[in-house]
């Protein structure tokens, strides 16, 4: 079931946009304070119930601090929410509906969309307003009601339905049939139920310190949101209770799931200690052993604490889940980072989770593939949220991933594997360049990508989707093959510069350069092939291009043949610094880079 989720007046976001979340591994990326984190709370508000279970937790003001910290002063948050319902789901609704309106010719909906508001001060909570059920043969039936987690506040009054209700849900009023509204005062049955997987949700942030103990040892079979009574669930799974009488062997699961991601740990145990004194709770201890050393967690790294939540979190649950996690590489190696995208993937197909991941991490994000989204500034200063999953496809294209582009300042896109190392080892001679990705479209003399591709709307698809997490690119490629069409399409962006010469090998016509990587290859001299290779490339203009000038030099000094992926990059390292020639092509790599770091506007596009 894929939840479609948008909201709006809402920390950095007016209008977020839809957001499809499906159950595994879904990425949210983006710029330092763009909303990744405000969108966790307020996927987080989503749950079916506004304040979570531990009422420590909420009096302690930490959910209403979170929220109401994000929400815009005098505008009301508002969330939609839509989701394709299972056929058990669908009757459970059409049951409800009909009991509260008293029709019995509601056929199960198609299409659930619920519209909620944000209250804050003493309503501190999500207050779901109505739920439309769309059916095929049937008017649509609106079903207002209050949240059932917040018995005080009222349904709406009298059956007039508001003009912002109605553009919400999409039903402005209009030819056809006007939406159906039901109204009941019971809130079990004006509130059909919310998906499953947000009847529990946690949120787990990157930014906390384990405790060294946790005095709460009553039987806990759920996790808290944020954790807090970690140490009390792992005891009460350890000891398998009549509640959890799996407890023993999900505890084992979680035991060997960590040992994956830290295999110097060889054993986790939930330890009760005596109460310190008279009135005292006894103490549950978390401990690890490395070897013969056994450890508390809370010396084990904070990144060993946040990842046993996580697999708690993951494991613990019976159905699926929502489970928010913000920023779980913080404390990570990359190779624990890679591991826990393996298992979140694992355990999503499993178990139904949805996972909503908000991280700068480029392995992660190079893991999600087509659930990656981003959160991305426009130019009111709103935000909105937008997938990459194209993004990740035309990376994929290209044999690279999102891991090789996103830790840079821009992307210079070349035409293949030895251009590549050409202009890379070009780059990296200034210290703007070596934050440059230099990224190969892959060919053979001119771009070609797999699958027949059109290399114009590969460019396209990158360089528009890079823009949109801020990251500029240009493309500069030869200007031999192009047709004239091929070229406007690629250079009306002024995203795409041509070299001035044919093809980058017209750049390295220096017989000295050349002489020195034939002479590795065959018995000669330099001295004895320089004469040979001057005669061969003859008078400039003699050859279309640089790479039929360069193989027939290779063929008449030494009978050898020229392969570009082998010799480019030696004949490159060869070429003198000071051969003007060279210069030119450093010149027009500087005015590339100069525009990928915004330090010249790109051109405009050409007249139609």
């Amino acid at each position: 079931m894929t939840l479609h989720v948008s909201l709006g007046n809402y920390g950095p976001f007016k209008d977020s946009g839809e957001i499809a979340l499906e159950p595994g591994f879904n990425v949210i990326t983006g710029l330092n304070n763009t909303g990744k984190t405000a969108l966790l709370w307020a996927l987080f508000a989503l749950r079916s119930g506004p304040l979570p279970p531990d009422p420590s937790w909420n009096d302690g003001g930490q959910l209403r601090g979170h929220i109401s910290g994000y929400a815009r002063q005098g505008e009301e948050m508002w969330v939609r929410l839509r989701w394709d319902p299972g056929d058990e789901e669908r009757e459970r609704v059409r049951r409800a509906a009909a009991s509260a309106s008293g029709r019995r010719d509601l056929s199960p909906p198609h299409l659930l969309e619920v519209v909620a508001t944000w209250r804050g001060g003493s309503e501190l909570g999500i207050w779901q307003r109505a739920l439309l059920l769309r059916d095929r043969d049937l008017a649509p039936t609106l079903v207002l009601g209050r949240d059932p987690g917040q018995p005080g506040l009222q349904p709406l009054a009298g059956a007039a339905l508001p003009s912002d209700l109605l553009k919400a849900l999409g039903l402005a009023p209009g030819p056809g049939p006007a939406p159906a509204p039901l109204r009941a005062e019971s809130a079990d049955r004006a509130c059909p139920p919310w998906p499953p997987i947000l009847i529990g949700a946690n949120i787990l942030a990157a930014n906390r310190r384990p405790p060294d103990y946790n005095a709460n040892v009553a039987v806990a079979d759920s996790l808290a949101p944020d954790a807090s009574n970690l140490a009390a669930v792992l005891h009460t799974l350890q000891s398998t209770t009549k509640g959890r009488r799996d407890g023993r062997e999900v505890f084992n699961r979680i035991e060997s799931r960590l040992r994956t991601f830290f295999p110097e740990l060889t054993a986790a145990r939930a330890e009760m200690g005596a109460a310190q004194g008279v009135g005292d709770r006894p103490t549950v201890g978390l401990t690890a052993d490395q070897g013969p050393i056994t450890t508390p967690f809370s010396h084990c790294g904070t990144g060993v604490w946040n990842t046993l939540a996580i697999l708690t979190a993951a494991l613990l649950p019976t159905g699926p889940r929502l489970i928010l996690i913000d920023e779980p590489h913080a404390f990570l190696h990359p190779a624990a980072e890679r591991e826990l995208a393996r298992f979140l993937d694992e355990v999503g197909a499993e178990k139904g989770h949805v996972f909503v991941v908000a991280s700068h991490s480029v392995i992660l994000a190079s893991h999600a593939r087509d659930r990656l989204w981003a959160t991305v500034r426009r130019a009111d200063g709103s935000c909105r949220v937008e997938r990459l999953g194209g993004f990740a496809r035309a990376l994929g294209a290209l044999g690279v991933t999102a891991g090789d582009i996103l830790p840079h300042d821009g992307v210079l896109l070349v035409e293949g594997p030895s251009d590549q190392s050409v202009f890379r080892a070009l780059a990296d001679q200034t210290p703007e360049g070596r934050r440059i990705a230099v990224v190969p479209l892959g060919g053979e003399g001119r771009a070609r990508v797999k699958g027949s591709r059109n290399i114009c709307e590969v460019v396209k698809r990158v360089m528009d989707a890079a823009l949109q997490i801020k990251l500029p690119a240009v493309a500069l490629l030869d200007s031999v093959h192009w047709t004239d069409s091929d070229k406007h399409e690629l250079e009306k962006a002024g995203r795409t510069v041509f070299l001035s010469k044919p093809e980058v090998e017209d750049y390295f016509l220096n017989p000295d350069a050349l002489a020195k990587v034939l002479a590795e290859d065959s018995e000669r001299t330099p001295a004895v092939l320089r004469p040979k290779i001057v005669e061969a490339i003859g008078p400039p203009g003699r050859y279309t291009k640089g790479s039929d000038a360069i193989s027939s030099a290779f063929h008449s000094a030494a009978d050898v043949g020229y392969d570009k992926a082998t010799h480019l990059p030696r004949i490159r390292a060869a070429t003198p610094a000071d051969d003007p020639t060279l210069a030119d092509l450093k010149a027009e790599l500087a005015a590339v880079l100069a525009r990928i770091r915004g330090a010249a506007a790109p051109s405009p596009p050409p007249a139609p």
